[in-house]
Order: C-alpha cells, then sequence, then structure tokens
C-alpha cells in the first residue's frame, strides 16, 4: 500500500508539473516579445476622396497567401465604409497649411512611390489620395487612431516580422513579408475588417507602399512593385528586417 500511495502521488506531482509547463509555454507564446525584426513597420488606412474604391482598382496591392475571399465590403462593420473618406473641400486647409484632422497624421511618401499614389486615379479625376507637398516631398493623409492602425503601441501586443524575401517575376519585383503568430492573429484582424479599403505600408515612418486591402491576409502577405523597382524592393526588404 505504501508503495502504491507514493506511486500514485509522483503521479499526480509530474501531471501537476506538465500541467505548468504546458501553460507556461503557452503563456510565452502569447504574451512573449516576437523574435524576429520588423518592429519600425506599420499598416495604416489612409484618407482617400470621395466614395471608397473598389479593392484592386490601383497598380499595385497585397495578395493573399493564406486568406479567405471575401466579396466587396459586406464585412465593414457600422460606418468604416467611408470612415476614410473626404471631399476635397474639407481638407485644402490641411493641405495648405500641414496640419491634419483629428485622428489622422501626414506622412512622407519613400522615392518611387510617388508614381504609384499619382497613377492611382481613373483618367480625368482628381488623385484618389489626399496628398500634400512641402519642399518637393509628397505626403499622404494616414489614419492615426487605435482602430485604424496596426502599429507596436503600448496597448498592443509585441508582434513582428519573421522573414522576408525578394521575388521577381513577369509582373515586376514582390517584396513577400512572414510576420510571427502575433502579427499574423493581429494583420487578420485589420484586413478582415477593411476589405476593400486603401492602406499605406511604413517603414522607419516613411510610406514605402501603398495598396488595396483584396482579401483578409493571414500571416503571409506579399507587397508588390512596379516594373523596374528592384531596388526599392530589396531595400524595403533590408529596412523591415531592422
Amino acid at each position: 500500500m505504501k508503495i502504491a500511495s507514493k506511486f500514485f502521488v509522483a503521479v499526480i506531482v509530474l501531471c501537476a508539473l506538465g500541467t505548468a509547463a504546458w501553460g507556461g509555454y503557452w503563456w510565452y507564446r502569447r504574451n512573449a516579445p516576437p523574435g524576429g525584426a520588423g518592429r519600425n513597420m506599420e499598416i495604416r488606412l489612409v484618407a482617400v476622396y470621395g466614395a471608397t474604391l473598389p479593392a484592386g482598382a490601383n497598380s499595385g496591392g497585397i495578395d493573399t497567401s493564406q486568406g479567405n475571399q471575401s466579396n466587396g465590403m459586406a464585412s465593414l462593420a457600422g460606418t468604416s465604409s467611408v470612415i476614410d473618406t473626404f471631399q476635397k473641400d474639407d481638407v485644402d486647409s490641411y493641405m495648405a497649411n500641414g496640419s491634419a484632422p483629428d485622428g489622422w497624421k501626414w506622412l512622407p511618401v519613400a522615392n518611387g512611390v510617388e508614381r504609384e499614389v499619382t497613377g492611382s486615379a481613373p483618367p480625368g479625376s482628381e488623385n484618389a489620395y489626399v496628398t500634400r507637398t512641402s519642399n518637393g516631398k509628397m505626403y499622404l493623409l494616414t489614419a492615426d487612431r487605435w482602430d485604424m492602425t496596426m502599429t507596436h503601441a503600448s496597448n498592443v501586443r509585441p508582434w513582428g516580422v519573421d522573414s522576408v524575401k525578394v521575388v521577381t517575376d513577369e509582373m515586376g519585383p514582390a517584396v513577400e513579408i512572414h510576420l510571427d503568430q502575433q502579427g499574423g492573429i493581429l494583420m487578420h484582424a485589420f484586413t478582415q475588417e477593411y476589405v476593400g479599403h486603401r492602406i499605406a505600408v511604413v517603414v522607419g515612418g516613411e510610406i514605402c507602399e501603398v495598396a488595396s486591402i483584396q482579401s483578409p491576409v493571414r500571416s503571409a502577405i506579399v507587397v508588390r512593385l512596379p516594373a523596374g523597382q528592384q531596388a526599392e524592393a530589396e531595400s524595403l526588404r533590408d529596412a523591415l528586417m531592422k
């Protein structure tokens, strides 16, 4: 009986230790800082004129490598379909003096991205994005509210980038970005909410890509750049791995 009792106690202790270890592992996976890089990367909605344009209307875009297809803007909640749209008269003063509406901020556009921005509107219409130019530098009006951004704010669980690589095909260069587990969770929630909207990929405080969200994105995304921007693609890769 004594031997059996000791064995029973030993089994209970081992089970308790195993449960604690398993719980500790998942706590670490959920709360530990990311092991990768990319802590200088942000995703922000960008201001557009008039009605939100349909997904895929611009020359660039974010492709999904793990995600469900979504039609139009059916998943959008409340008034989010117009949350990032402005009339020209409403932003003329901000464009003139460099100030910004509440919840928005001007961010500089990296060299080489300007032609994507200026080529984003249908022929004969206004530029789709709300832009201003100061000292020869283009700026875009971007969201600065927690519900319209994916940043590294103090109230957001740490996330990062596991790997980045540049690939080139007949369409031109592309940067494949693989987020860590927490980044994938945040990215999927964000892109699912804003299918059909336009976003800026911000690295180091500068917009390095503009795109429309074509469908919800999970842990892996592909940012496509126009043909001839191999150097820009490699520069983006290097910046994301810091």
